[in-house]
């Protein structure tokens, strides 16, 4: 019987060995095809559309278009992990350069911006945000415009300093609220999101890359999305930034804020038309949960209770639009005109 016992033990280490060693090769030829990959996107990224200022020791990517003499400047503070909003972004920009000064940072890990690992509280992003368009000569009060966890950000900006913050037009935004019960705790989920990214595990999942089904950019602009995805995606300051969003969200006080300051909040509803019916797994999303729950009305509810939280405001604005949370991707002439209605009527 120990001679048998002794055979199988033997046999079970064996076998895991042999799935150590495999898995190690597996990972080595994954990462050293990034490697290689990553060297032949190089040029696609090697210069970035806008200038680039040192911050805190580390060199920041800030973009500007639009009217110089503008009576208005929107500065873009994207979500986490928006790695190549400012390519991703240029058909909204293009929509609303003819009456306004654009502003777009990329935090640092993101992007063009070098990384930049240091403090991640909000305190510091924000005033890395401050300094970075302040060196690119923007000067004056801004309207903010904040993607999803960037709401925080914009929240704590405006909280800080008011004098600075005119309105928040948010796109999928989220509240310090929503973030406050998150203590950073991550089970080690988040930090294999951030090694699948370095390995280059990221390179077979498709749904992490973008496609041009809307039309909407040049051959180029994908390749050069693309390649901002695969080189940034989930970076070290991602990752700290996702760690951090509970302090963040806690040292921020929103009411000192909303109910006070002009907002528009734009909700994207993937299941309303016309873009479910263009949006393959937006369908088959749908047909999933109408399959459990028969009787809801899911295009209604998709946005109902934020809606509902952040239209206790007199002063907020909610409109919904059909499309992905990135609506820009999708519909930027609508979203350009309901952010030009609004900044007409705050006039």
């Amino acid at each position: 019987m120990k001679e048998f016992l002794h055979k199988i033990v033997k046999i079970f280490l064996i076998l895991v060995l042999i799935t150590a060693a495999i898995t190690i090769a597996v990972v080595g030829v994954v990462y050293f095809n990034h490697q290689k990959k990553l060297k032949e996107e190089a040029p696609l990224i090697a210069t970035p559309p806008g200038q680039m200022v040192e911050v805190d020791g580390h060199q920041m990517h800030v973009y500007i278009t639009g009217k110089e003499d503008a009576k208005h400047t929107i500065v873009f503070v994207h979500g986490s992990n928006m790695t190549d909003d400012v390519i991703a972004m240029r058909p909204l920009f293009d929509e609303l350069k003819e009456d306004y000064r654009l502003v777009y940072v990329d935090r640092p890990g993101n992007g063009y911006s070098e990384a930049g690992c240091k403090d991640k509280s909000v305190a510091t992003l924000t005033d890395e945000t401050r300094q970075a368009i302040a060196k690119a000569g923007v000067e004056g009060s801004v309207i903010l415009f904040a993607q999803t966890t960037g709401g925080i950000e914009a929240t704590y900006w405006a909280e800080q300093y008011p004098k600075e913050v005119e309105s928040i037009i948010g796109l999928d935004m989220y509240s310090p609220k929503e973030y406050e019960s998150d203590q950073g705790e991550d089970k080690g989920f988040r930090y294999m999101l951030y090694l699948f990214a370095r390995v280059g595990i990221i390179r077979h999942i498709d749904s992490a890359y973008v496609t041009n089904s809307y039309k909407l950019y040049t051959d180029k602009e994908i390749l050069t999305r693309n390649a901002l995805i695969s080189k940034t995606s989930y970076s070290k300051d991602t990752y700290l930034e996702d760690k951090t969003i509970g302090d963040n969200a806690r040292a921020t006080d929103q009411e000192r804020v909303y109910g006070k300051l002009p907002m528009l909040l734009v909700f994207a509803n993937p299941l309303k038309e016309p873009y479910l019916s263009t949006d393959s797994s937006a369908k088959a999303d749908l047909a999933k949960m109408q399959e459990s729950y028969p009787d809801y009305n899911f295009e209604t509810l998709y946005n109902e209770k934020r809606r509902a939280y952040f239209g206790k405001y007199d002063n907020v604005t909610c409109v919904e639009m059909a499309g992905p949370s990135t609506l820009y991707t999708y519909d930027p002439v609508g979203l350009a005109d309901q952010m030009r209605k609004y900044i007409e009527k705050m006039n």
